[in-house]
């Protein structure tokens, strides 16, 4: 296994941030140091052939040169690189844990802990466009007795989204992801979690969704993928009940999905109510079909 590491001028910290979000999955992570305020960008790979290809694709992304050093890592380091920037988070009664702090975790009275390792996956709560999915639902959902039948999660990643759902009162959850290793890695979270009979996740791209409306439908991918696929995502969702959250946009972005989004509802003449919400340079819109 082959590391690719280089410390990261804070003046493309958001960016290069922004572009991993962008290809989530990917190998790459960034860790900041709290008390020296110095971010390094890192990636692990099998083989320096892998780490170099990599590296010389990303420094295409960011438009400038890049100096990593490549070094070699033991199984058990790669494993357990992303433990050194996901730690508990709290919101509400929900409590998002690593699976290897579980042991010895206390919680408080009408606390839900929910266990997420989140391997190369991309979703462990502390990324905005997450959090801000995760507020969403929690929000809406725990404020009322009768959460709707079904959600379907676009994009699961680690399968955080689809495990709050289910613990929230989803009667059917269903994720799917076109990244193999994300499904892999969802599986094993529903596992930890009590859950991995009563959640599907499948290997599946939004060209081959299944004719299916959900309750709730929730899309944490990128903008030009909302936009791209809008028509069947909006036809994914229960026009009479549902809620659509969507995510992954950038807030310079917000205002075409938005208007796009609106445009196609009253085209169909579909009564809704619109609400937006951001967190650092990530936007979430949550479209409500129940006004």
């Amino acid at each position: 296994m082959i590391s690719a590491i280089c410390k990261l001028d804070s003046k493309l910290n958001a960016e290069v941030e922004n572009i991993l979000f962008e290809i989530a999955p990917s190998n790459w992570s960034i860790a900041k140091n709290r008390k020296t305020k110095i971010s390094t960008l890192s990636g692990n790979f099998n083989n320096i052939v892998e780490a170099t290809d990599a590296s010389l694709l990303l420094q295409s992304y960011i438009g400038k040169k890049i100096d990593f050093i490549f070094k070699e890592l033991s199984e058990g380091s790669w494993k357990n690189a992303s433990r050194h920037h996901f730690k508990v988070w709290r919101y509400k009664n929900f409590v998002f844990v690593p699976f290897w702090e579980k042991e010895g975790l206390r919680l408080k009275d009408g606390e839900q802990a929910i266990f997420i390792d989140p391997a190369m996956a991309f979703g462990t709560g502390t990324h905005e466009t997450t959090r801000l999915c995760l507020q969403f639902l929690i929000d809406y959902f725990s404020n009322n007795n009768n959460p709707v039948g079904s959600l379907i999660d676009i994009g699961c990643g680690s399968g955080i989204l689809a495990i709050t759902a289910k613990l929230l009162g989803f009667s059917k959850v269903h994720g799917i992801d076109n990244d193999s290793d994300a499904i892999e890695n969802s599986l094993l979270n529903a596992k930890n979690n009590g859950l991995e009979s009563k959640i599907v996740f499948q290997k599946e791209d939004l060209n081959s969704l299944i004719l299916y409306t959900y309750g709730c439908v929730v899309a944490n991918i990128q903008s030009d993928i909302l936009l791209e696929y809008s028509d069947k995502i909006i036809n994914s969702v229960d026009k009479t009940s549902g809620i659509l959250i969507l995510s992954g946009i950038l807030n310079y972005e917000t205002e075409d999905v938005t208007k796009h989004f609106q445009k196609l509802l009253n085209e169909r003449k579909l009564k809704f109510s619109l609400n937006k919400d951001e967190k650092g340079e990530w936007a979430t819109i949550l479209i409500n079909f129940n006004k």
